[in-house]
């Protein structure tokens, strides 16, 4: 529950407040773990933006791990579980793997030639992406080798790179863009591209089964839509020339109540 001067902790079955966030006056949400332990937070403060803080929410106590850095954090990401927090410095081109923990940088790597401002752990939090929205680059990091934080795959995409998600088995990360979405494997580095038409965003079922796409609309358009597809038919097409075509397809061009995220 964000609230303007606090942030509470709720338990969903019982409805109890177990625990309470009280971050310094300004700060913004940079991250927040999937399974509730861990949240991150920046100060919008331009003199000390470069601070950020961790804080741990399971002993309903949280106590904040403080971390300054060189550059402002623009973007943050954990695991599922909060083990690891990945932190994004945009127009630095730097990506920083952190324990969630202690605050402490693990692996780092930089990239001067590549403005990233897109970050997505897998489920299973072994693999990290990074991508540059007009760069129209990517990076794939193995982060359970240990090694040198070293890209296992850059790609050089034709087109605006609008959105990252990997599928919830962490096999594959679907890249969205202009002309539809892209599938990388992310062991071999093989791709799938699905001509859906233009993508801003996308988002997998739990279960892995359906994939969300959407388009934007916008106030001079009303061509906005959400697309529903099936995965498997996407990955394992059948012999035939013809296209994948959705199970569902529902406008999203409300004047009042245009979609803008997928979750």
């Amino acid at each position: 529950v964000d609230g303007t001067k606090y942030r509470l902790v709720i338990d969903v079955d019982s409805g109890r407040q177990v625990g309470r966030v009280v971050p310094p006056r300004g700060e913004a949400v940079l991250a927040q773990s999937a399974n509730g332990s861990r949240l991150a937070t920046r100060n919008p403060n331009p003199f000390v933006r470069n601070t950020f803080t961790v804080w741990d929410l399971t002993s309903g106590e949280p106590r904040e791990i403080k971390k300054k850095s060189e550059y402002a954090p623009d973007k943050g990401v954990f695991t599922r579980d909060g083990k690891y927090l990945a932190v994004l410095y945009s127009s630095h081109g730097r990506i920083r793997l952190i324990d969630g923990s202690t605050g402490a940088t693990i692996q780092e790597h930089s990239h001067d030639d590549c403005s990233m401002d897109l970050v997505s752990f897998s489920p299973d939090g072994t693999w990290l992406a990074a991508a540059g929205t007009h760069d129209r680059t990517l990076m794939l990091f193995d982060t359970s080798s240990g090694k040198e934080m070293k890209p296992t795959f850059t790609l050089k995409l034709d087109e605006r790179i609008s959105c990252i998600e990997f599928d919830v088995a962490s096999r594959f990360l679907a890249i969205g863009g202009r002309r539809g979405v892209t599938f990388l494997d992310v062991e071999s580095g093989d791709q799938t591209t699905l001509d859906s038409g233009e993508v801003d965003d996308i988002a997998f079922s739990p279960d892995g089964n359906r994939l969300a796409t959407l388009k934007f609309s916008f106030s001079t358009a009303r061509d906005g839509n959400i697309k529903i597809w099936d995965v498997n038919t996407l990955l394992t097409p059948p012999d035939s020339s013809s296209e994948p075509y959705p199970l569902l397809i529902l406008p999203a061009h409300r004047p009042r109540a245009n979609v803008q995220c997928l979750e």
